[in-house]
């Protein structure tokens, strides 16, 4: 990529920008193309596997047969965009339409997370939950602290006390928790508003708060295990009861996680077409890759021979493409700076397109893409309002509910409050309480079994 190389290093040295910035738009447009082609024709074979595969698939059948027509008419044609903006429109429908249904699952397996947490501590009949001969309380806290303190990574520490924090019993009053909450919030009073809301955002989700339009009547499957988990007190329930509950919430799971996966699929596809259509009128592809790529978009039957000729010609294409513009994508964010010459260069459009490509190609393939974020400071009043409102909330959800539900729902939460541990000290004063003070041997023993589970993981 030596002209890319010459073209970023002369922009960034603010060189014949009238040249480069044309020039840079061009290479990049045909980069994100190539790649973008390439990782659509790949999605585009794997979700036909799966559609033959599934059962009931007639959700993500429709979802294709739009995907389908816009394929055959703005990508697969020699049109270099004459409906482009009608099917810029149809995409951005398609794709709010899946973003939509991931809140719903994502609700949903938040809230079936807080009961997973909750029955594993109700497995009375595994044996592996049965406290070591030789436990205590004391050696297992120093254990544990020795774990945590046995890197020198600062994020590698921080994240193992995030695991066990959620791992352990929860042992507090909700006066307490409330308190620590409030302090978390303080922290935020010279924040952005933008990261208020994603700290409230985050609570309410790890906390089944957030119930995005669709929850309770999208998948009733799913809905109907919630319903049901929401309604038990999960107080002296009988090894059938756990078994059916087990049972329940393993069918849930695994049709969350199908769907999600499915769902993903789909929006990478729809990103990958979008970024085609956007780029198409500007880029300069390489007709070989263009090719390949047409024969697996337009095939009747994935499986045939040509189809898996294609695919094998295709090998490494998308991940050398990928590092190719991955080294060189910065300078559009910062491309405001040269929004004059842009403008005088008649590049506004293509810059335009240039910095929506970069969020469909990005790892977040459902972000939103007209999402700007409010950089204006929240303030003592703003946070105040949104820390109290998420309190008003979580007491109306813990009123008539049981400890062990409670509890599930402190436990989620405590490792991301950022003041809740402040130090060493604090950190071993709060493990050695939350052992000590759990009296459930059921409970401590699933508790033992988890944190050394969350050891041996870091060790490995």
């Amino acid at each position: 990529m030596a002209i890319l190389d010459t073209i970023t290093r002369e922009i960034e040295k603010e060189k014949n920008l009238e040249i480069n910035l044309p020039r840079y738009a061009n290479e990049m447009m045909s980069l994100y193309y190539r790649y973008s082609y390439t990782r659509l024709a790949y999605n585009y074979f794997a979700m036909q596997e799966i559609l033959q595969d599934e059962k009931d698939n007639s959700e993500f059948k429709t979802i294709m047969n739009k995907i389908d027509a816009i394929v055959e008419k703005n990508i697969l044609s020699d049109s270099l965009g004459a409906d482009r903006e009608k099917a810029v429109t149809e995409i951005n429908s398609i794709r709010d339409g899946i973003i939509a249904s991931m809140k719903v699952l994502t609700a949903y397996a938040d809230c079936l997370q807080i009961f997973e947490y909750i029955l594993n501590r109700l497995d009375a009949e595994n044996p592996e939950n049965e406290l070591p001969a030789d436990y205590s309380d004391e050696s297992f806290t120093q254990k544990l602290v020795q774990s945590i303190f046995s890197e020198k990574d600062n994020t590698v520490i921080n994240a193992k006390i995030a695991d066990m924090l959620g791992q352990l019993p929860v042992r507090m009053t909700r006066q307490k928790y409330f308190e620590m909450v409030r302090d978390a919030f303080s922290l935020y009073n010279d924040a952005s508003k933008s990261s208020v809301d994603s700290f409230v955002y985050m609570l309410r989700s790890l906390t089944m708060l957030d119930k995005p339009e669709g929850f309770g009547t999208m998948y009733s499957e799913i809905y109907n295990v919630v319903e049901e988990f929401l309604g038990a007190g999960f107080e002296n329930i009988t090894g059938e009861q756990y078994n059916g509950y087990e049972d329940k919430l393993r069918m849930a799971a695994d049709m969350v996680t199908e769907l999600s996966s499915n769902y993903m699929y789909m929006q990478e596809i729809v990103n990958d077409v979008y970024a085609v259509v956007l780029a198409k009128a500007y880029a300069f592809a390489d007709a070989g890759e263009i090719e390949y790529c047409n024969i697996i978009l337009g095939a009747k039957d994935a499986s045939s021979d040509e189809v898996f000729a294609a695919l094998k010609a295709m090998e490494g294409k998308q991940e050398q493409l990928y590092e190719n513009f991955s080294q060189y994508d910065y300078l559009i964010e910062n491309s405001d700076k040269y929004s004059s010459i842009i403008e005088s260069c008649m590049l506004a459009a293509v810059y335009s397109s240039l910095k929506l490509i970069t969020k469909l190609v990005s790892t977040s393939s459902f972000i939103e893409l007209d999402e700007m974020p409010n950089e204006e400071t929240a303030g003592v009043e703003y946070v105040e309002k949104a820390r109290d409102a998420f309190i008003n909330e979580l007491t109306v959800l813990f009123e008539g509910k049981s400890r062990r539900f409670v509890r599930s729902i402190m436990a989620a939460t405590l490792s991301s409050l950022p003041s809740f541990i402040g130090n060493t000290d604090e950190l071993l004063a709060y493990i050695r309480h939350s052992l000590v003070s759990c009296s459930d041997k059921v409970e401590k023993g699933v508790c033992v079994k988890l944190l050394n589970d969350v050891m041996d993981t870091y060790i490995e």
